[in-house]
């Protein structure tokens, strides 16, 4: 079984390509691209290495470190719901943000 890692290797790209389209034309993609937003933002808190300056980028979903961390995210909940990415990033696109990422608590 190949591994996240590998997965995100040879596909990131062609998955964060779709991820792109599919959430973009999504009823809740407003929604989708503000949460994914905050979850960068908590994540730069934890790891001030990470730059801001990926953001705008990531938000294209070209390949920078977090637009890869979204999708090693999507391959990750994949792999335990025993579906494919697509599969993953057509839930996300329908049920919303909360199906790859976790709940931003902002009062912890």
């Amino acid at each position: 079984m190949i591994c996240i890692d590998e997965a995100v290797e040879q596909d990131g790209e062609r998955l964060a390509g779709i991820f792109g389209v599919v959430i973009d034309r999504s009823s809740r993609a407003q929604e989708i691209q503000e949460a994914i937003q905050g979850w960068q933002r908590q994540i730069e808190s934890m790891f001030p290495h990470v730059s801001l300056a990926d953001l705008p980028l990531a938000i294209q979903w070209k390949g920078t470190p977090f637009s890869l961390n979204v999708i090693r995210t999507v391959v990750t909940r994949a792999k335990r719901m025993r579906v494919t990415p697509e599969e993953v990033i057509n839930l996300v696109a329908q049920e919303g943000p909360e199906v790859i990422l976790p709940p931003l608590d902002l009062d912890e």
